[in-house]
């Protein structure tokens, strides 16, 4: 942290200013990153976010203060050097855990992305749902890693899932399937646990993995029941011609 001493209406203040990735938290970050994603961001709102110092006091500045603040937040330019995160965790297998957390993580994820919120924000539900570690209250180099080491596996186990989902033909749009879509993954439940309520903790207790597998293997049955109607619907007509 760079010390700067500041004069605020008329009253001397001394502040710390943020001058390498090593000195903000995960909360300032996000905010951060708000603002730099914003149509029409600039340098003052950046600073003001970074320093805590207001727009208007900044914006006042003699040019040599400003100058000073430009120059101790370059370091946002810099790589983000991220921590390695300690081994118990990264042993952790999102495909291993509950169905139920993935499903939870997916929630959470949805849930951020319809409020307008960037990714990051998402990420400490979802490393809480794993791992009971909360990434506010860790250094934002070792946060990141947290955060990246499960967001690249939920956007794996996400997209695995996502690919198993058949594309509805007209018939079953003009019939209303999306309303039965609507009901995401509770309608997967349902069908896994043949309509029983009380199969339904039991299921969402087994592995992600073993439901994707389940899925899996279903998509591979039904399309493969769909390619022996076309071969013996083939095979019946050349042998009746």
């Amino acid at each position: 942290m760079f010390h700067f001493t500041l004069d605020i209406g008329g009253k001397s203040e001394e502040i710390a200013i943020p001058n390498s990735w090593g000195d903000l938290n995960w909360i300032t970050y996000i905010e951060i990153e708000k603002v730099i994603a914003a149509e029409g961001s600039e340098d003052l709102e950046f600073l003001e976010v970074l320093t805590g110092i207001s727009k208007d006091v900044i914006s006042r500045m003699i040019p040599e203060h400003y100058n000073l603040l430009i120059g101790l937040a370059s370091f946002y330019k810099d790589p983000l050097s991220i921590e390695r995160i300690p081994d118990n965790i990264k042993q952790i297998d999102i495909g291993q855990e509950t169905w139920e957390k993935l499903i939870h993580a997916q929630d959470e994820f949805k849930k951020v992305s319809k409020q307008g919120g960037v990714d990051l924000e998402a990420l400490r539900g979802i490393v809480l749902i794993y791992t009971d570690e909360d990434l506010e209250e860790m250094e934002l180099m070792l946060a990141r890693g947290y955060a990246d080491h499960f967001f690249a596996q939920f956007v794996k186990w996400s997209e695995d899932f996502r690919s198993l989902g058949d594309e509805p033909d007209d018939n079953e749009i003009a019939a209303g399937i999306d309303r039965i879509q609507n009901f995401g993954w509770f309608a997967t439940l349902d069908t896994l646990s043949k309509g029983d309520p009380l199969k339904y903790d039991a299921m969402l207790q087994l592995p992600a993995i073993s439901i994707y597998r389940k899925q899996q293997l279903d998509k591979e049955l039904r399309e493969y029941g769909e390619r022996l109607q076309d071969y013996e619907e083939f095979t019946n007509k050349n042998e009746e011609t």
